[in-house]
């Protein structure tokens, strides 16, 4: 789920199974009271994907630049993470429209090398973009030689990517937690970044942590 245009959110199915290849855009209330939502299908896009990525399975998704950008991790045997950029002007007629999504908005994709943790690749989890151009990425070390099977987590990192696919910098996340969920915000020259993870016990609450990091750097501040 991201923010859209407008002050809406935009949720997009992963494609792993044939149940999750719906979107929904949801419009809250400004007094949070309310909400509404449309659905579209993603169908022909996912199709369009799996036949550029092994296994897919998109766990993130973000606004960059004049892309919607779609991540897709590349956790299990032999497979690799990889940005997608959309064409936002064309993303946003047909969330307007509540039309299918289709091949005709992807305009690259790009396998990106994320490094490992004790040999288990680290892949993406989820995207931000960060204030000055950057974008941040949430990624975890998860031992399973399954894209849909959970398995047991080394711990995660944040990445910063440039335009259009350089991976700039990462800092290991301490702990062995799986961050799958990101937002960056300015504050001041510094970013403060709330990262939300999952335990995979439906028993556990995603816990919530708030950091500051140089956003060159990635260091805390």
């Amino acid at each position: 789920m991201c923010p859209w245009d407008g002050g809406a959110l935009l949720a997009l199915g992963s494609g792993s199974r044939p149940n999750r290849q719906a979107g929904v855009i949801v419009h809250v209330s400004e007094d949070m009271s309310s909400a509404t939502c449309d659905e579209f299908s993603l169908a022909p896009l996912h199709a369009a994907l799996a036949g550029l990525v092994p296994e897919l399975n998109l766990e993130g998704a973000a606004v960059w630049g004049g892309h919607l950008v779609l991540l897709q991790r590349g956790n299990g045997a032999g497979n690799r993470s990889a940005l997608i950029r959309l064409d936002r002007a064309g993303v946003a007629a047909a969330v307007t429209a509540r039309a299918a999504w289709t091949a005709d908005l992807i305009r690259d994709l790009a396998f990106i090398d994320l490094g490992d943790l004790a040999g288990v690749p680290y892949s993406v989890t989820d995207a931000a973009a960060l204030p000055d151009g950057g974008l941040l990425l949430t990624a975890a070390a998860e031992d399973t030689r399954d894209t849909y099977a959970d398995g047991a987590c080394l711990g995660s990192a944040l990445l910063r990517l440039d335009p259009p696919h350089h991976v700039v910098w990462r800092q290991a996340l301490p702990g062995r937690l799986k961050f799958e969920g990101v937002w960056a915000e300015p504050d001041g020259d510094v970013v403060r970044v709330h990262l939300v993870a999952d335990a995979d016990d439906p028993t556990v609450r995603a816990p919530l942590y708030v950091t500051t990091l140089d956003p060159r750097t990635g260091l805390p501040r």
